[in-house]
């Protein structure tokens, strides 16, 4: 009984396609300049069971614009200005941000998305790359959405489409003036309260 389970989890193993990601990282943990501009560089990794194509990707939403090949998209940017890219590589601003075909991701339509797209010769991890950046009003570190469609070889040779999704480190919300207010005059508020209940007691 045993030995026909494990038969099955090697067969069930085998039968799953090898995975490809593109996994973005902020380089140093932090953006950098002084304001009012700062500026976000990543790096991408790309291990040895992925490719990165200019012509294969597991398809998009929204359809247009939809880059030809690999991509990858960070989402829900404040204050996203100026992205750069590597040779090699292009950009869009977007509101709705490319997303991969069966990809869920959150995604507000009130703040800009960034997606990176490959244009150049299909190539194979693995690899680390960098120069992927953007500037924006935010210096606050936070947690971001990303989504990516990469590619690799499925058991025929053929080149096919991967697609996922994960978080990485970025922009953060800056609260808004009026924030700050709200949130002293409660703290004040509970400095009386507890003065007052010290009082009493």
């Amino acid at each position: 009984m045993s030995r026909t389970i494990l038969v099955a989890v090697i067969a069930l193993a085998l039968s799953v396609p090898a995975r490809a990601d593109i996994t973005p990282t902020l380089d140093s943990g932090s953006p950098s300049g002084a304001g009012p501009l700062f500026t976000w560089s990543y790096s991408i990794a790309v291990d040895a069971s992925e490719t990165i194509s200019p012509t294969v990707n597991s398809g998009c939403n929204p359809a247009t614009p939809c880059p030809a090949g690999s991509f990858f998209t960070l989402y829900d940017i404040p204050g996203l200005a100026s992205p750069s890219a590597p040779a090699g590589w292009g950009s869009i601003i977007q509101t709705t941000g490319v997303t991969p075909v069966g990809v869920s991701v959150g995604d507000s339509a009130a703040v800009l998305n960034l997606t990176f797209f490959y244009a150049d010769t299909l190539a194979a991890g693995p690899f680390t790359l960098s120069g992927f950046s953007f500037e924006s009003t935010s210096n606050q570190v936070g947690t971001i959405a990303y989504a990516f469609s990469a590619a690799n070889m499925d058991v025929t040779g053929a080149i096919k489409g991967t697609s996922g999704a994960g978080l990485v480190a970025g922009p953060g919300v800056v609260p808004e003036p009026a924030s700050f207010t709200l949130i002293g005059a409660g703290l004040i508020g509970l400095a009386v309260r507890r003065k007052s209940k010290g009082a009493r007691g």
